[in-house]
Order: structure tokens, then C-alpha cells, then sequence
């Protein structure tokens, strides 16, 4: 079950995009605190004020960030953006900006450092980041009841064994229409192997 889990939360962080992905961080945050974090959306002209949540018993102000190629210079250009468009209208409310995207490997030298540098310019406020360990994290203290509406209700075991062969035809028709392997492994198949996968 945790494995199944494991696997549905990194397809969903790796395959949110832009507004899915504010939407799946959310979902995490307002399961994991229920009364405590508010999404924040724009609000017709006003727009959401550079704030995509609020965790208020944290005093912590979030933003997200997921493009399909995480550029630099966007990059750079939109923590700028955000993080001073914050604070007019939100520097009375939070002691801590975190900086949320969806890099799967982290975030550059230049990114960090500029991270680094707020953090200096605008003491005591802190600016953070969080990306898939840190989303990983939150998502993996919520019980399975929320894991299950968060990323789909994990097989039970009795689903597994009753798996029978209409199930799978579907899977078996799509293969069928994929193109070939250019050097197919041609080694004979151990003769165990039929008996084994009970087939």
C-alpha cells in the first residue's frame, strides 16, 4: 500500500504543471491542516495578491512556481515578482516565504544563492523553498483516508488475487499496438516460469 502511494505521489508532483500543481499543493496542505492553511486564488482584477496559501499558526506565506522546464532567468525574475509583490499588502501576516516547485532534482546555484540573498536583505523574514521531499513529507503525515482521496485508493489485496484475464486485456491490446524493439531478447524463457506467474 505504501509503495502504491509512493509511486501515485511522485507521477502526480512530476506531472503537475502550472496551476495542477498549485492546485495537488493545496489539496496536501489543506488535508494536513484543515482550519489552519487557506488557498488563496485570484479574485477577478485583484488577482491573489502574489499569495498562493497561508498557514497562519506558522505565519507562513507560499508561492508556487511550476513551469514545464524550470528556466533560470524566469525563474530569478519570478521570486522577485512574488516575493515583493507580497509585501505590501501581506508583510504584517508572515515571518517565513517558501518558494514551492516542482523541480524533481532541485533547484540551481543561482536560485538558491538568490533565495540566500532575500533571506539576508529582508531579515528577520525568512524565505524558504520546498520541492518533492519537502511536498513528500507533508503528504506522507496525512492518515490513508486522505492519502486515498489525495492520490486514489490503494488495491486491496483481495482486488490483486481476483485479478483475472478481462482485467488486463486492455493492457495486453494496447502493447500489441506499440512499435516494435529494434533487438529483441530472443534467449529461451525458463520453463518454470508459466507455472510460477500461475498462468
Amino acid at each position: 500500500t505504501r509503495a502504491y502511494y509512493e509511486a501515485r505521489f511522485e507521477l502526480a508532483f512530476l506531472n503537475s504543471r502550472g496551476e495542477a500543481f498549485q492546485d495537488f499543493f493545496s489539496s496536501i496542505m489543506e488535508k494536513r491542516y484543515p482550519e489552519d492553511f487557506s488557498r488563496v486564488r485570484p479574485w477577478g482584477n485583484a488577482g491573489d495578491w502574489k499569495n498562493d496559501g497561508y498557514l497562519k499558526s506558522a505565519r507562513t506565506l507560499f508561492q508556487s512556481y511550476a513551469p514545464n522546464e524550470l528556466d533560470v532567468a524566469k525563474c530569478l525574475s519570478k521570486i522577485d515578482e512574488d516575493f515583493k509583490g507580497a509585501l505590501p499588502h501581506w508583510s504584517t501576516h508572515f515571518d517565513k516565504w517558501v518558494f514551492v516547485h516542482n523541480s524533481r532534482q532541485g533547484l540551481g546555484p543561482q536560485v538558491t544563492k538568490h533565495l540566500l540573498d532575500l533571506d539576508v536583505a529582508h531579515a528577520p523574514l525568512k524565505t524558504r523553498s520546498w520541492g518533492y521531499e519537502e511536498l513528500r513529507q507533508e503528504a506522507f503525515q496525512l492518515p490513508e483516508v486522505h492519502l486515498a482521496s489525495l492520490l486514489g485508493a490503494a488495491p486491496s489485496m483481495q482486488s490483486v488475487v481476483s485479478l483475472g484475464m478481462k482485467d488486463i486485456q486492455p493492457l495486453l491490446d494496447q502493447i500489441v499496438l506499440l512499435p516494435g524493439t529494434p533487438d529483441p531478447d530472443l534467449r529461451p524463457v525458463s520453463g518454470t516460469k508459466l507455472s510460477y506467474n500461475q498462468l
